[in-house]
């Protein structure tokens, strides 16, 4: 997907009119139809922001993609799992020792070590062999951010705020450099739904199904598109009337309906086809109840209690945080950290440190964007009211997960991220706060890129 694509996809912005016979847009910028010129710059310096934007934050990630040499956290799982999908020999300490051929990390479905895979294939088992995919994938969920902010009906300047906060963020910027699933399926949800907000729904479930075939979290967005529509509804004048007399309403069931229906339908046939290749499952039915089981019997086997820890790096129970905790940034996992001196005998510095942590100065807005976004999309705004449904469709599950004692970590909140950087930059573009909150608000978020940046040369 091309910068091109996504800003011709998304079209212009709906406006409504204002007073004195101006236009307003859903976010309340004055059209500049008044001063062509300078009008059009103004029409396209966000989607040149955007660009730029794009660009330096592949920049960001893939400096020093070859440090570490060593796997890191859950790369320890998935990059082995692709060594052996395409038949490399791993390791003798590696997670996995299994038939050549074969998926050994059957507890997720294949498709993203089947990314990893082929990156392995076209540059060779190295670091960017193993992270690139990462890397494609992390400059794609920036763009379908964008477009899917846009397909909500808000800004293009909206969407580029919410593009630069999920930028800045450091679990954003780790999972789009190291070889892990969660920034696959990211991509597909995203898409997925901006695809549904402009009513393709049909092919918006294709794209979900695909992306449940990365990680099952995927189908999450389904729950999220619900509550959009029933937020929609309660909106809507008629939303006392009968069934009968609501034709929207009806025509919104069919669109879920369609959705839900070609994902599932997504899902399972090309999770068998997978499976046909690369597992020994001979029905995706069976493949999923396995997936949907392991995290119980994981808690089973292993035990809940302090210092209990899964093999090569990954993380262990003791680790796990409960999803309320999530808003509060606890419970960070370190995924690999390195000191280093710099003269013989001085003191040790940390060279290398990946964390599993979200940027402080996103996390601290969370809830006051997220509660503002509830306030102004009961009002009508449609990229608030999908914030909300967002949030809710895509936390709300790991909620009933942990009530059901399922293990969670904080660097699951990475689906759910989204809706808060669009909660932020809805917050502080906001007419009645100052303007000079977005430029300090753009050296925070800065600072904190740098300051949890993870490879340290500056120490």
């Amino acid at each position: 997907m091309s910068i091109a694509d996504v800003e011709a996809t998304a079209g212009p912005n709906p406006v409504s009119p204002g007073p004195s016979g101006t236009s307003l847009s859903k976010d309340g910028e004055r059209a500049r139809s008044d001063r062509p010129g300078r009008g059009g710059l103004f029409r396209r310096a966000p989607v040149v922001l955007l660009c730029l934007l794009s660009v330096v934050s592949l920049g960001t990630r893939a400096a020093w993609l070859d440090r570490p040499r060593d796997l890191i956290f859950d790369e320890n799982y998935y990059v082995n799992a692709a060594r052996t999908m395409i038949g490399l020999r791993t390791p003798p300490d590696a997670s996995y020792q299994s038939a050549p051929g074969f998926d050994p990390n059957a507890e997720h479905p294949p498709l993203g070590k089947v990314f990893i895979a082929a990156g392995i294939k076209a540059f060779g088992d190295n670091p960017l062999g193993w992270r690139v995919a990462s890397l494609v994938f992390g400059s794609a969920a920036i763009l379908a951010l964008y477009w899917m902010v846009r397909s909500a009906g808000g800004s293009q300047w909206l969407g580029v705020g919410a593009a630069a906060i999920m930028a800045a963020d450091n679990l954003f910027l780790v999972h789009g450099r190291i070889a892990t699933l969660d920034i696959f399926v990211l991509v597909f949800m995203l898409a997925g739904t901006a695809l549904y907000l402009r009513k393709r729904p049909v092919l918006a479930g294709v794209v979900l199904g695909i992306g449940a075939c990365t990680k099952l979290v995927g189908l999450f967005a389904l729950v999220g598109l619900v509550v959009f529509e029933l937020l929609r509804w309660r909106a809507s004048p008629d939303s006392s009337a009968p069934a009968r007399e609501q034709p929207a309403l009806r025509s919104r069931v069919r669109a879920l309906a369609a959705c839900s229906a070609v994902a599932a339908v997504s899902f399972l046939s090309l999770l068998w086809v997978l499976d046909l290749q690369y597992t020994t499952f001979t029905n995706p039915i069976s493949h999923s109840r396995y997936m949907l089981g392991y995290a119980n019997h994981l808690r089973l086997k292993t035990g809940s209690g302090p210092g209990v820890a899964t093999a090569a790096g990954g993380p262990g129970l003791a680790q796990t945080s409960s999803p309320v905790l999530w808003l509060a940034n606890r419970k960070p996992i370190v995924y690999y950290q390195r000191n280093a001196r710099k003269v013989l005998r001085g003191p040790f510095h940390t060279r290398i440190l990946f964390q599993g942590r979200i940027s402080p100065v996103i996390i601290f807005l969370a809830i006051p964007a997220l509660v503002v976004a509830f306030v102004t999309g009961r009002r009508g705004d449609g990229a608030s009211r999908l914030a909300v449904a967002w949030f809710a469709g895509t936390f709300l599950p790991f909620v009933l997960l942990d009530v059901r004692h399922h293990p969670s970590y904080l660097h699951y909140m990475l689906i759910v991220l989204p809706s808060v950087y669009l909660g932020i930059a809805k917050l502080i573009s906001s007419p009645s706060l100052p303007k000079a909150l977005l430029p300090l608000y753009g050296v925070a978020l800065a600072y904190g890129l740098w300051a949890l940046y993870p490879i340290r040369v500056w120490s």
